[in-house]
């Protein structure tokens, strides 16, 4: 991040409007990928589930914290996936009190398909700017990322220092 400097009130909250105007178009992408031709209708809570176990989450409660919601209604939405087959639970073999979570081979699949999709509206809807408007957006979700990273880094969800590479 640059140096710290005076930065006004409005312009910060002319920043917040932005923001918040802007994110819920991106989650309406989200969810709408996560309802295309799959019989699953996976919701955006079961979506993020899969993408954190993906990148590296083994735990519910690992899970809870990255979503910061109870254990309760994390195991919840668990126990849904495995109904679906796209989850498993194994006992830890070191700590047979601990349930390791993981991808099916279907969930690899479903997971991979999505990952397909959020490119392709992604790459849809970027493709509409310039070169340099695009180099701007990543220089400020870049700086957006570090002024937050905190506390993404606190609950351990991003399994590669936030350095993602698909969905």
């Amino acid at each position: 991040m640059t140096e710290q400097s005076t930065v006004s009130d409005e312009l910060l909250r002319k920043c917040e409007r932005i923001l918040w105007r802007t994110l819920p178009s991106i989650q309406h992408g989200v969810r709408k990928l996560t309802r295309e031709d799959d019989d699953r209708q996976l919701t955006p809570a079961q979506y993020h589930i899969l993408r954190y176990i993906h990148r590296g989450a083994k735990s519910a409660s690992n899970l809870a914290a990255c979503e910061k919601v109870s254990l309760p209604a994390i195991s919840r939405h668990v126990d849904d996936l495995v109904k679906m087959g796209l989850v498993e639970r194994t006992r830890d073999t070191e700590d047979r009190r601990s349930i390791i979570l993981a991808l099916t081979e279907q969930g690899q699949v479903i997971w991979n398909k999505l990952v397909e999709r959020n490119h392709q509206i992604f790459s849809e809807r970027m493709k509409l700017l310039s070169p340099k408007e695009i180099e701007i957006i990543i220089e400020g979700l870049e700086l957006l990322y570090s002024a937050f990273a905190k506390e993404v880094s606190e609950c351990n969800c991003q399994t590669d220092g936030g350095k993602h590479h698909d969905a």
